[in-house]
C-alpha cells in the first residue's frame, strides 16, 4: 500500500518546487529532504494503525503517542531556528 510513498513525495515535491531541482548543486539540501520524509514515513505505520482499523488498544495508543514524540524530538531543534524542515 505505501511501497511508494518516499517515490511520490520526491516526484510532487520537484514538480511543485518543495525539493531541490539541481541535486548535484543542493545535494545536502536534497539529503535533508529525502532524510525527512524517510523518519516521518518510518513514524507513519504507528500512526496509521489506529487511524485505518480502528484498533486504538492500550499498545496501539501508547505507539501513537511515541512516534508522535519522536517526531516532536527529532524536528523541534530544526525548527527552533528556522521556518522550515529543508530549505527556506
Amino acid at each position: 500500500m505505501m511501497g511508494e510513498t518516499n517515490a511520490l513525495m520526491r516526484f510532487l515535491g520537484k514538480r511543485y518546487g518543495f525539493y531541490p531541482q539541481d541535486q548535484e548543486k543542493h545535494a545536502v539540501l536534497a539529503w535533508q529532504c529525502d532524510s525527512s520524509c524517510d523518519f516521518i514515513l518510518d513514524q507513519f505505520d504507528k500512526f496509521a494503525v489506529p487511524s485505518f482499523t480502528g484498533n486504538v488498544d492500550e499498545q496501539n495508543k501508547q505507539d501513537w503517542k511515541d512516534a508522535l514524540q519522536n517526531i516532536i524530538d527529532k524536528f523541534s531543534p530544526q525548527l527552533a531556528n528556522q521556518k522550515f524542515l529543508c530549505g527556506d
